[in-house]
């Protein structure tokens, strides 16, 4: 003979109770990771969208550039190229302006190394690789500070190192490692010594 059910308020009790717990475990087996995609999926499809725009916006500016560098050489635009008769006193002068950068945002550099030279049209490459441990919104202020300056330069091969969990929070920072490339004219071009 098996146990029999409770019958009356006893039993609509534990029925409402056993088909809560049922909804429950649907819900967390069924709507809340579908949910939790759909989400994913937004902040997605968001991110496509903003770099959509920024590549728009690239696209659109293309022409601007290409007639820029028909009309004035392959200078790089602004005009910003690098002081200096040799690629030596050129990159002393962009690692005084990187200096005076970090200096305004609030950042110490750790090291500066020169990177050998290469030629690019008429202009000579001139980089430079930083090696820095900053908090986050310091980062972001020296590679703004950077892309703005007057003189033309690039921030690339940006190379992040996440530190433990305890030195993150102790201090908030991130080991970085920064490439920054400029231009000066090559002797005999225009604008060159």
């Amino acid at each position: 003979m098996s146990p029999a059910l409770p019958e009356g308020r006893r039993g609509r009790l534990l029925a409402l109770g056993v088909a809560a717990l049922l909804l429950a475990a649907l819900w967390a087996a069924i709507a809340a990771p579908l949910l939790d995609l759909y989400g994913e999926r937004e902040t997605r499809i968001e991110r496509q969208e903003a770099a959509l725009a920024r590549m728009r916006g690239l696209a659109a500016a293309l022409p601007a550039l290409r007639r820029a560098v028909a009309e004035g050489g392959d200078a790089p635009a602004g005009g910003g190229a690098l002081e200096g008769t040799t690629d030596a006193l050129a990159a002393a002068a962009l690692q005084q302006v990187i200096d005076g950068i970090a200096r305004d945002a609030g950042v110490r550099i750790a090291s500066i190394e020169t990177l050998p030279t290469e030629p690019a049209g008429d202009h000579q490459v001139i980089g430079l690789r930083l090696t820095l441990s900053v908090p986050w919104d310091g980062l972001v202020r020296l590679l703004a500070a950077i892309a703005t300056h007057d003189t033309v330069m690039v921030a690339d091969n940006v190379q992040l190192r996440a530190l433990s969990r305890a030195a993150r929070d102790e201090d908030n920072t991130i080991d970085t490692v920064v490439t920054v490339t400029a231009w000066r004219p090559r002797d005999g071009a225009p604008g060159g010594g």
